[in-house]
């Protein structure tokens, strides 16, 4: 049994019987649907919709993974803490428990809270039907899966990956700090203890998810179903993982942070598996050798942004340079030439051909609107000084006479 928070999980602080599944008080109203038998107080519970159409939701998302249930779920709504710790005879429960899932098959049950009480009542409703689908997988050994890859898989079907906790483990992996498999399930185990340190917990979950995330995006949805069914058969998750995709849990655990390191090394702009080239001319098309291109990333989600990539034109005014993907801006500017400010978008892998063209048609104008003056200037020049040559040569001429 696990009791789901928004944060993390807590085991129930009392011993249970291994078949123990919590019941309805007596004064609550029942209400059946196709998939489910609800509980609830009417007197509390102001709006019931929401609690059938989180369960409806919550099945479509387990059944597609797991194929339709050929059986019901009985959900019981708690109008608050107390009622909750009430319904598992547990009066010490801490109070960030929300949610806890029992049994399998038709006896499958869960406890938790009102949705007003709960922000995401679907994703915990959801993560707590996972738990009773997997145990229906396991029919000789329903309780032992390590609870990392128990509650990882829950996580990740349920959709409850934190992305301010996934960016915390995101950073534990660039500092080479992950969660090794004997500490995410340690923590797992200690979900009991009130002193368990919540936060550590939340990470543990959150990196648990991110490694059944991992199995399913790289092996397929298909090889998690295969791990449950070799697991039911042969009780060791080691042989399960190495038979299902040739792993074991802690080489898994390397070729995931492997992988995660390279993911964000390019998210980082630290791998430059993108390319921007191109010849760099002026509006005759001629070549501008040793012209500097200044590409700069603008992708805000990353220490990338703000990042310069320079390239320099060789003879030919031909530059290339390795960039990272996203919005960049690529600038180009030469003295009395029109400054180049583009503003492009590059995918993954992307190789983008960008020629760019200096114009100095107006410098080119305006030098040749000076030379007109110029000219016009020294035309009047030599015409003043022909005339005052002119004149004093006739005033000479008059003298002499």
């Amino acid at each position: 049994m696990a009791i789901f928070t928004t944060a993390a999980a807590h085991a129930a602080t009392v011993e249970y019987p291994e078949n123990y599944v919590p019941r309805a008080p007596s004064d609550f109203t029942l209400y059946s649907t196709d998939h489910f038998e609800v509980y609830y107080d009417p007197s509390s519970l102001e709006n019931l919709s929401i609690v059938l159409s989180a369960a409806e939701n919550a099945y479509n998302t387990t059944s597609a993974f797991f194929g339709p249930y050929p059986y019901r779920t009985t959900i019981i709504v708690a109008d608050s803490h107390d009622q909750y710790a009430a319904l598992l005879n547990d009066p010490s429960l801490p109070e960030p428990s929300l949610a806890s899932g029992w049994g399998y098959g038709n006896t499958g049950t869960i406890a938790i809270l009102a949705p007003d009480q709960i922000p995401n009542f679907q994703t915990v409703l959801t993560h707590e039907m996972t738990h009773i689908a997997v145990r229906e997988y396991l029919p000789g050994n329903r309780y032992d899966l390590p609870d990392w890859f128990f509650e990882g898989l829950s996580v990740y079907i349920s959709g409850g990956l934190n992305p301010a906790v996934r960016g915390v483990i995101e950073e534990d992996s660039r500092e080479g700090s992950v969660m090794s498999i004997p500490t995410l399930e340690e923590l797992h185990e200690q979900s009991t203890d009130p002193d368990t340190n919540m936060t550590q917990l939340s990470h543990a979950y959150t990196e648990s998810g991110m490694l059944v995330e991992f199995i399913a995006d790289t092996y397929g949805n298909d090889t998690l179903k295969r791990i449950l069914k070799d697991f039911g058969e042969t009780d060791d998750l080691d042989v399960a993982f190495e038979d299902s995709f040739g792993l074991t849990q802690d080489s898994l655990l390397t070729e995931w942070d492997t992988d995660l390191k390279h993911e964000l090394d390019i998210r980082d702009g630290i791998i430059l598996d993108e390319q921007v080239s191109g010849y760099v001319t002026d509006q005759k098309g001629r070549p501008m050798a040793d012209q500097n291109v200044t590409i700069t990333s603008l992708r805000n989600d990353s220490p990338a942004y703000g990042r310069e990539y320079n390239a320099t034109t060789n003879a030919s005014g031909y530059y290339r340079v390795n960039v990272t993907y996203g919005p960049l801006d690529v600038h180009a500017e030469k003295l009395n030439y029109d400054t180049v400010d583009l503003n492009v978008t590059l995918q993954r892998d992307q190789v983008l051909r960008m020629d760019l063209l200096l114009n100095d048609s107006a410098f080119e104008q305006k030098q040749a609107a000076e030379s007109a003056d110029a000219l016009e200037h020294d035309i009047i020049y030599v015409v003043l000084a022909t005339l005052a040559i002119t004149a004093s040569a006739f005033i000479y001429w008059r003298s002499r006479k």
